[in-house]
Parts: C-alpha cells; structure tokens; sequence
C-alpha cells in the first residue's frame, strides 16, 4: 500500500519534473526564436550580397557596351549596354534592405556611385548617336573616376555586408550556446536544430553556386571568372605563363532578333558547349555577359594561346541548328598573357578585351 508520503513525494517529483521540463521548453523555444530571427537576418545579408553583386556585374556590362559603340561607332555593341540596364533596371525595382546601419550605408553610397557612372553612360550613348563623338570622348575620364568609385564602392559594400554577416554568425552561435545549457529536452531540440541548419547551410552552399553560374549555358558567369582569375594569378609559377581569352561572338544579334531569344539562347548554350570541349579539361571557360565568354588557360608558352584560339574558331565557326534551320556565326577573339601583358587581374582582362575589339574590327572591315 502507497502511503500519504509517498503520494507526496511522488506528486512533487511529478511537479518537478514538469517545472523542469517547462523551464527546458521554455528556454529552448525563446533560444531558437532568437535563432531564427538571426538566421532570417542572415538570409536578408546574404540575399542583399548577391543582388548587390549582380547589380555590379550589369554595371560592367553597361560600361563594356558603352566602350564598344564608343571605340567603333556600330549600334550592335550596344546589346551588353542594354541587357545591362535591364537587369540594373531589376535591383533598382528591389533594392536590398539590410539591417544594418553601415552595410545600408554603403549600399546607399554604392547606388548613388552607380546612379553618376550610368548617366556619364547614357550621356556618352546619346552623343554618339548624335554625332558628337568628340564629346563622348571628353566624357572618358570623368567616366573612368565614375567607374573607379563604383568599384571602390562596391568593395566596401561587399566588406560591409560581409563583417554584419559575421556579426550575425557570431551572436547566432551565443543563442545556440545557450540552447545547450537547457536540459535533456533542450538537448535533443538542438539536434534538430542541427538538421536544420545542415539543410540552411546545403542550400546556402547551392545558391553560392548558382550565384557563379550562367543560367543559360550552364558556364561559370563573370563573378566565377574573376574569382578564378583573381586566384590563377595569385597562384601562378614565375615560369609558367597564363592566358586570357575574350571571345565574342559575330553574327549573334541578327540571329537573335530573327529567330527569337529561346533560339538566341539555344545558339548561345551551343556556342558554350563547343567552346568548352575546343580547350583542354584543365582550362576554364565562363560566359561574362551577352555574348561574351572568357577562357583562362595554363600554359608552357605564350605560343600556346594563338594555338587553342585557332582550335576555337575552327569549333566553333562550324554550321548551328537552331530553330530547325542551319545558322552560322563567327568569332573574334582576344589574347592577354601573364606575365608579358602585366600580372594583374583588371591589367589582364583590359589587354584581353582591347585585343578582342581590334580583332572585331580587323574581321568586320575585311568582311
């Protein structure tokens, strides 16, 4: 038979143990509501990086589109100009939001860099098309100051973004250390806390690599050229030699606007497909906007670049079935080599790029 103090003592271990398991729950729901607020603040950094990223890389599309028409006169350089506007026209119609007062801070000032380059832009457009190219040409330094703000700028907004990121990171772990502290049931709560952020950092690991992927050829985009760029040189041998290849692509606008953007953008996967498969497994091949692309190469001689450029255009002049019917384009491509053209990354690409506009017009002027 239970006796009157053993129901007691029973009743309040019982009471003890639901305090205790209250307590416990209570904690562990308050700890993971702060987790969770900080990984939503986290997520808003993150996706603040990436459209202010994006919105860069449309900027460099615009001043390429713009150097082009200015150089050579010829309305059809200015499709990386246009596709460019567009997707700035995008960021500005969702600008990032991020709860931070400095990473705001220097997204503002970024926007406003960019708001001055993009009207010496459309000013430099608009003369030329009106035949004043020699006040396009005198825009040309306060348009390089303008563009070098808005590089300098974004750099301190990308440091902004990243030291709140860590900011985040770093009391995101203080709320998670003290989930840890609750009892056997905060404990097996913070297990699946675990699952959960093993399924936020997978996905967050998926979104950096479609951050660095072209949608349309399945390449690497700009931004994963040139990180990769960035780290070739870093990395190079003082006896190796590494080129850069720009490559554009002749003829694509007349096929575009003839058979449509999904054919365009069929010509444009096929395109990267052979370009891919003309140079070596170890070489890298990303498309950097509208229809450029851009080989980096590993190489023993600076003979070798002028050898796969041929390889190249060989591939990829060859006939296209696009919309059911053969279409042909051309290519004109550029060469820079490290370390004969310089060592530095932005050295190297506007080697590369003055090469691939002069062969451009070496190959429209003899037909």
């Amino acid at each position: 038979m239970v006796s009157r103090q053993d129901v007691v003592r029973y009743t309040a271990a019982i009471l003890l143990v639901a305090v205790a398991f209250g307590f416990a729950v209570m904690t562990t729901t308050v700890a993971f509501n702060q987790i969770a607020g900080h990984q939503e603040h986290q997520r808003a950094i993150v996706d603040a990086t990436f459209a202010q990223r994006a919105a860069f890389v449309a900027l460099v599309d615009e001043e390429t589109g713009v150097r082009g028409y200015l150089a050579t006169g010829n309305p059809g350089f200015l499709e990386p100009y246009r596709d460019g506007e567009r997707r700035y026209a995008a960021y500005l119609a969702h600008p990032p939001a991020v709860d931070d007062a400095a990473a705001q801070a220097e997204v503002t000032r970024f926007a406003a860099s960019a708001a001055t380059a993009r009207n010496l832009f459309r000013a430099q457009v608009a003369d030329v098309a009106h035949g004043r190219r020699v006040h396009a040409l005198a825009r040309l330094p306060a348009e390089r100051r303008a563009f070098d703000a808005v590089r300098r700028d974004e750099a301190a907004t990308s440091d902004a973004l990243q030291r709140a990121l860590a900011a985040g990171t770093a009391t995101t772990r203080i709320a998670l250390d003290e989930a840890r502290t609750a009892t056997i049931i905060m404990a097996i709560m913070l297990i699946g806390a675990g699952m959960f952020s093993t399924v936020t950092n997978v996905r967050a690991r998926q979104s950096a690599r479609l951050a660095r992927r072209d949608t349309v050829t399945r390449l690497p985009n700009r931004r994963a050229f040139e990180e990769r760029l960035r780290v070739a040189l870093a990395e190079r041998r003082p006896e190796a030699h590494l080129a850069v290849l720009y490559i554009d692509i002749d003829g694509f606008k007349p096929v575009n606007d003839r058979l449509g953007h999904t054919a365009g953008d069929t010509l444009l996967a096929a395109f990267g497909e052979r370009l891919r498969r003309s140079v070596r497994p170890a070489d890298f091949v990303a498309r950097i906007g509208g229809d450029e692309f851009a080989a980096i190469l590993d190489l023993a001689s600076p003979a070798g670049a002028a050898t796969i450029s041929a390889r190249i255009l060989s591939d990829v002049e060859q006939p296209y079935v696009v919309g059911g019917a053969s279409t042909h384009v051309g290519a004109s491509i550029g060469i820079a080599v490290a370390p004969r053209d310089g060592v530095e990354p932005r050295r190297i690409v506007d080697v590369a790029d003055a090469a691939m506009y002069r062969e451009k017009r070496r190959r429209t002027a003899t037909g």
